[in-house]
């Protein structure tokens, strides 16, 4: 007896899997069984045959179709089951040999082909009029919708700009590349886990294990192939497309590079997706920061069968929006889009045009390149902000009292002292795996506070201009206090405090939201403040308003101060979501800042 096929393991949003086949359902005709049938029908059927079938022609050739004189129908029907069964079963073996190999490569797997044609004895056959009329209908559709949509701030589609000849021109290079050195591979993990696709990246290699490019790749030490010219010139020629829409769009008072800036691919991933392939939610974010802060877009190509993309600000499939990217498609997203989230949620089989299937000979599946460049060597062209005086913006008022006990310093932060904060950090080792505590260590899981780090014995310190800015945004706030209310103790709303611990968290995604209070101090009773410095992107803070159970938000931008002490000392709190590519661009360049959002908490432990 034959097992049932067990279900597949999934590694998260980003590590979707394809179904590991242990076994074959019992009922479905088993592998034996069907070459048998085959062995046994196909002769008989070809010698009831009035014209011989002729043989394939070679790889770099049209597929060539089997001429037949007018049998009976039913004759003629099975003959099309029988040769779709034996050029299912080709696809699904060599697809089977070439997912072999070492745990998170192909090692000592046959390279991966991405067209047919190549097997023995396959029999292709005319298509269909049930493909044919589906193909005129697709075409007829087609020529109704916008040729240019603009889906959002720095995201657009060009629907079936590549033409049929260019995207044959495109396969062909991608074969030929792809079962060359550095050619497809399937992805994975260390831990074994391996993304449901197959993969090859051109001028630089890119790790999906540790999120970054090199060189070589690492299970073989195989160089990536340079980026093909042609291909070069179709992502300039769509973002010039791109550019020309935008400036009739916006009637000539937009610059289109501003939304999408221009740049010069030197690094490119291109995906082969087969009918169940997929890809988790992501972001593009491991090109270097220069690339990143310019806002240089992804250049999409789509060839084969229709996929459906999801992209959102959030990690959120729920949330996500949602659009067909189908062959010929080419989509961008750059400026103020580049860092959203997105990913291919499932493959619709046999919708690719049949012209795809005639004169590439690609497979049952979708051809995915992503063009991009990494390293940006331009000047950002930005106004640096002046290093002594506070970048507020004149709309804003620089301080709100948001509740009792709870006063909000828009912008307080000078860029200098921003700047000196976050090389700061960096020198006292922040990272976006893990808090580092400063004065006494947290324990994020006992809840509770040491003097020391548990796996080093390390005690850092607060840096001493930490301290003179908490004690100055304190200082601030109790004159605003005093001016707002006139004979209000501002001491009693908000108590002085002098900061001996600090919590420093730098995050480039919320992943989930939990409120949650600052609860674990023992100078809880006096209700010292917390003070909160916010740098890098923008972040959306949710904290209770008038009434505790209803929540408000506001947006903390880099530069931010937020105090909250007395009454709202034990107020639940959260970040809800981090804003991409909102940070200063000044801040960037001065300190390589890359995506994310750094934030210092400052308490008082104890008080005498």
């Amino acid at each position: 007896r034959r097992q049932k096929p067990r279900a597949s393991r999934e590694f998260g949003p980003e590590r979707s899997l394809e179904s590991q086949k242990e076994g074959l359902c019992s009922s479905s005709p088993s592998v034996s069984s069907t070459e048998s049938t085959l062995q046994m029908v196909i002769p008989g059927l070809l010698k009831s045959l009035d014209s011989p079938v002729q043989p394939p022609k070679s790889l770099d050739s049209p597929l060539q179709t089997v001429k037949q004189v007018q049998p009976r129908k039913s004759l003629d029907s099975l003959v099309q089951m029988v040769g779709s069964m034996q050029l299912s079963k080709s696809t699904e073996s060599k697809s089977a040999s070439s997912g072999s190999g070492a745990a998170g490569s192909d090692l000592g797997a046959a390279p991966f082909d991405i067209c047919m044609g190549n097997s023995k004895g396959t029999v292709i056959l005319k298509h269909g009029l049930l493909e044919i009329n589906r193909e005129k209908r697709r075409a007829k559709e087609l020529s109704d919708i916008a040729p240019v949509q603009h889906l959002r701030p720095g995201m657009v589609l060009l629907k079936n700009f590549l033409k049929p000849d260019d995207q044959v021109k495109i396969i062909k290079h991608c074969r030929d590349l792809g079962v060359g050195p550095g050619g497809f591979y399937q992805p994975g993990y260390r831990e074994g886990a391996k993304l449901s696709l197959r993969m090859m990246c051109l001028g630089k290699n890119w790790d999906p294990d540790s999120g970054s490019y090199g060189d070589i790749r690492r299970f073989d030490a195989a160089q990536p192939p340079k980026i093909p010219e042609e291909l070069t010139k179709y992502v300039k020629d769509a973002i010039a497309a791109s550019h020309e829409f935008l400036k009739q769009r916006g009637k000539g008072a937009t610059n289109p590079d501003a939304e999408l800036p221009v740049m010069s691919p030197d690094i490119c991933i291109v995906n082969f997706y087969t009918t169940s392939g997929k890809l988790g939610f992501h972001q593009d974010n491991n090109e270097q920061r220069s690339s990143l802060a310019r806002g240089l877009p992804v250049v999409s190509f789509s060839l084969g069968d229709t996929a459906e993309f999801l992209y959102g600000d959030v990690r959120d499939d729920d949330k996500a929006s949602k659009i067909k990217l189908e062959s010929g498609d080419v989509l961008i997203f750059g400026g103020q889009s580049r860092h959203i989230f997105h990913g291919v949620s499932s493959i619709a089989p046999k919708s690719a045009p049949l012209w795809v299937t005639d004169k590439a000979n690609l497979r049952p599946g979708r051809l995915n390149l992503t063009f991009r460049q990494y390293n940006y060597k331009g000047s950002v062209n930005v106004t640096p902000a002046p290093f002594d005086t506070c970048v507020c913006d004149n709309n804003t008022a620089p301080l709100q009292h948001l509740r009792p006990g709870m006063v909000l310093l828009k912008k307080f932060l000078k860029a200098n002292d921003q700047v000196e904060i976050f090389k700061l950090c960096h020198n006292l080792g922040v990272n976006a795996r893990e808090c580092l505590c400063l004065g006494k260590k947290c324990n994020q899981y006992s809840n509770s506070y040491g003097d020391m780090r548990p796996f080093d014995g390390a005690q850092p310190d607060i840096p001493e201009i930490f301290k003179k800015l908490v004690e100055d945004a304190i200082e601030a706030s109790h004159e605003f206090l005093e001016q707002r209310r006139g004979t209000s103790n501002a001491l009693v709303e908000l108590p002085p405090m002098s900061p001996d611990m600090c919590t420093v968290r730098f995050d480039t995604i919320i992943p989930t939201i939990v409120l949650r209070q600052d609860v674990t101090e023992t100078s809880l009773a006096r209700e010292l403040p917390v003070v909160s410095f916010w740098l890098g992107d923008s972040a959306e803070f949710l904290y209770p308003g008038i009434r505790d159970d209803v929540a408000s938000k506001i947006d903390l931008e880099s530069g931010d101060v937020l105090i909250f002490g007395s009454q709202s000392r034990r107020i639940s709190h959260a970040v809800s979501s981090i804003k991409p590519r909102t940070a200063p661009m000044w801040l960037v360049d001065k300190t390589d800042l890359q995506a994310g959002l750094l934030n210092l908490t400052f308490r008082q432990y104890y008080h005498v």
